[in-house]
């Protein structure tokens, strides 16, 4: 009796750990794609090519910009995402997440360029993030009932 006890309680906590796990990848992955949405959304369109630089890297900053163009931001929304899903379930060690545009011109878009944009993207979605979290937490309890 003692040692089903015992099973049934490991059982439990390998079951709660496991949930919790899955808690904590919901609400980054949810988290990350808020953000990177709210950065693309808010990116001007002239030819598309910053809305499509829009990058999201794990560990270190990307190196180069991307030579791919978005008007509307959908394609680059979905790179996000499996950008995401990939460091999240991908078993490496993720310490940071990056969020970046590497066009030469970000800097001057940021910094008042844009009519479009005239108080930047980055800036602006960085006063956000508490908020964005705090969603993303709120619905990931939501999905894994904890």
């Amino acid at each position: 009796m003692a040692n089903y006890s015992i099973r049934q309680f490991n059982g439990d906590v390998n079951k709660w750990i496991e949930q919790v796990e899955s808690g904590l990848n919901d609400v980054l992955l949810i988290f990350g794609e808020k953000v990177h949405g709210a950065l693309v959304d808010a990116a001007p369109v002239d030819t598309g090519r910053f809305k499509g630089n829009m990058q999201i890297t794990a560990n270190k900053p990307p190196l180069y910009a991307l030579n791919q163009y978005d008007k509307d931001g959908a394609d680059t929304k979905a790179e996000g995402r499996r950008a995401l899903y990939a460091m999240l379930h991908g078993g490496g060690a993720i310490r940071s997440i990056y969020f970046s545009n590497m066009l030469i011109y970000a800097n001057a878009l940021e910094y008042g360029h844009s009519k479009q944009a005239p108080a930047g993207v980055f800036g602006i979605v960085a006063v956000r993030l508490r908020s964005y979290m705090t969603e993303a937490i709120r619905e990931a309890k939501k999905k894994n009932a904890l």
